[in-house]
């Protein structure tokens, strides 16, 4: 079934350490190209989590933000630098005594102070746990923005069969029009010849005019365009039910169908095919806009 490329999906992983939280956006684009937005502690996994997502996402601009928390202390490290804290107690209590501040230094005043205090967080390149929570929060979103993204390709999968089928019914209309419209041209194009060969007072020569008929007939004949623009619609369908990615595929066929519209519209020069020739390339275009949407 198809799949848009818009959606939004987000994931949570929590125990008693830590809390991460994964959330996806994506958009349309031509090919897949992800932005990773994690913390430092986390820049090693930004390859493997672009791998990851490109398995469920094959086409669209992803964005992906990566939060952790940390809520207690087992991936944290904390350093006090002991001999800078009495380097600044010492400095500050020069300056109040320099000054004649009615003032006393207190641990609020040193902790303000650089790099008195430095909570980092342990190495997590070999943590495996870490790797997989962060990878079980990746999949919750994943699944989320999957669901969104195949709900609205549902929709955009209605909406295709509608103007296909409608598609579809000016073909047949055209069809049947097109005998009554291709004799009211021969017929035509036979009194003007006739007319112009009666100011020059030329003998018609029938068989000739018969051979030149056949030969414009052939140029105005619409059958091929007719006939590959109904299996062009076949095409589309059957590709509407596969379950990979087809939008560059339905791009591809929507220009064929295109192709074939404006052959008719080039070689017909009644009104009423014309009419249905502006509603063709309407159509067309609906659906090449639509599908620009689909993954």
């Amino acid at each position: 079934m198809l799949k848009s490329m818009t959606g939004y999906g987000q994931g949570v992983f929590e125990n008693h350490s830590i809390r991460i939280k994964s959330e996806i956006k994506s958009v349309n684009n031509k090919y897949f190209n992800a932005n990773i937005r994690l913390p430092r502690t986390l820049f090693f996994m930004e390859d493997d989590i672009k791998k990851h997502i490109n398995k469920s996402l094959s086409r669209g601009k992803v964005d992906v933000f990566i939060n952790v928390d940390y809520l207690d202390d087992t991936y944290l490290d904390a350093q006090t630098d002991i001999a800078l804290a009495k380097t600044y107690k010492n400095e500050l209590e020069t300056i109040i005594k320099e000054l004649d501040l009615d003032e006393e230094v207190n641990l609020r005043n040193i902790l303000l102070m650089d790099s008195v205090l430095r909570v980092n967080t342990k190495d997590l390149i070999n943590d495996k746990e870490v790797y997989n929570s962060v990878i079980q929060s990746i999949d919750e979103a994943l699944q989320n923005i999957t669901d969104m993204r195949s709900k609205e390709g549902y929709n955009i999968y209605l909406d295709l069969l509608n103007k296909l089928e409608r598609i579809n019914d000016i073909v047949v209309e055209v069809s049947s029009l097109q005998e009554q419209i291709f004799n009211e041209n021969m017929e035509t194009l036979k009194s003007r010849i006739e007319e112009v060969l009666s100011s020059f007072k030329t003998e018609l020569d029938t068989d000739r005019l018969n051979n030149e008929i056949v030969f414009y007939s052939d140029k105005l004949s619409i059958d091929e365009e007719l006939v590959r623009l109904q299996s062009h619609i076949s095409q589309f369908k059957n590709i509407l039910e596969e379950d990979n990615s087809v939008g560059k595929k339905l791009d591809f066929l929507v220009q064929e169908m295109n192709r074939e519209v404006n052959t008719i519209g080039s070689k017909s020069n009644s009104s009423i095919i014309s009419e249905f020739v502006i509603e063709l390339k309407s159509l067309n275009e609906m659906i090449r806009e639509q599908i620009q949407n689909i993954e």
